[in-house]
């Protein structure tokens, strides 16, 4: 990374939340005193790591208190913005007309539902990956759980599953809708 950074020489670095590669580029940045802003989601940290941003945004107040929690960041060592975050701002502007013609659901409990078809277990350090079935089979649990509490489950894709097979599914599904696509 110090030798991409000596050839880039960048004034300015921006992560997001890819945590291995980009704590390196953060690591050198500072050491090279460049600024510095990380854009953290809920799923920001490794164990063990503290961010080592100037700057860090959040897209809202528990997302910012888990990572302090997790002592993934320390306001001390960096200053943290609340900004929330385009792609679910605007599912919930356009869901929101949705619950209003097909629903009604503006006075019921909203769930979204964000799926991660991968992750790494690090207490079993391995890594595992659902299949199409594993996850449609979790979009009903959870619908139904929500179903019986009352609300609307929202489904967001994760971008490397396949919209049209979740779409189809959640379709038959009551008071489960899909996020946009355009917002996947």
């Amino acid at each position: 990374m110090t030798n991409i950074f000596d050839r880039l020489k960048p004034d300015f670095v921006v992560t997001t939340s890819s945590p291995r590669s980009e704590a390196a580029a953060l690591h050198v940045a500072r050491s090279k005193k460049i600024p510095t802003l990380a854009m953290v989601d809920l799923f920001g940290g490794l164990p063990g790591y503290t961010l080592e941003a100037d700057h860090a945004t959040f897209f809202n107040k528990l997302a910012l208190q888990k990572s302090i929690d997790q002592g993934f960041v320390d306001p001390a060592q960096t200053k943290c913005h609340i900004l929330g975050n385009p792609a679910f701002d605007q599912i919930f502007e356009h869901e929101a007309k949705i619950f209003n013609e097909q629903y009604d659901a503006l006075n019921s409990p909203k769930v979204l539902f964000a799926d991660m078809p991968g992750w790494l277990d690090t207490t079993a350090n391995t890594s595992y990956i659902k299949n199409m079935e594993e996850t449609l089979t979790e979009i009903e649990k959870v619908a139904y759980q929500v179903s019986i509490a009352g609300g609307t489950l929202i489904v967001k894709p994760h971008p490397s599953q396949d919209f049209k097979t979740i779409e189809g599914h959640v379709k038959k599904i009551a008071s489960t809708i899909m996020a946009p696509e355009e917002n996947i």
